[in-house]
């Protein structure tokens, strides 16, 4: 098919394991360490108030993204799954219809 595209389920079946790794290890970031580093040196001022509230934010933000990376691998697995069931019917279809002609 010139100038189109072709999909491989395993290409998305790779990238769905990396998309589910990078989901998974997201958890081991801690950038909110060192904004509690700032808060611990300046107690009291409003640098350690908000850089508290900079370590939240930055502790949901990368658990937010690592379940939605997690999840966009699930669905790179599903369509890899629709994609050779897909072409399996295909297949069998372009086999029953060549049925009975001679070769």
């Amino acid at each position: 098919m010139a100038g189109g595209f072709r999909v491989t389920p395993e290409e998305l079946r790779t990238a769905a394991s990396a998309a589910r790794l990078a989901g998974e290890r997201a958890g081991e970031v801690d950038l909110g360490s060192a904004a509690e580093t700032i808060a611990g040196a300046l107690p009291g001022s409003t640098a350690a108030t908000t850089s508290r509230n900079l370590a939240q934010v930055w502790h949901m933000a990368v658990t937010s993204w690592g379940t939605e990376v997690s999840a966009h691998g699930e669905k790179l697995d599903a369509c890899a799954l629709r994609y050779q069931a897909t072409d399996a019917q295909a297949g069998t279809r372009l086999t029953g219809t060549g049925q009975g002609l001679a070769s």
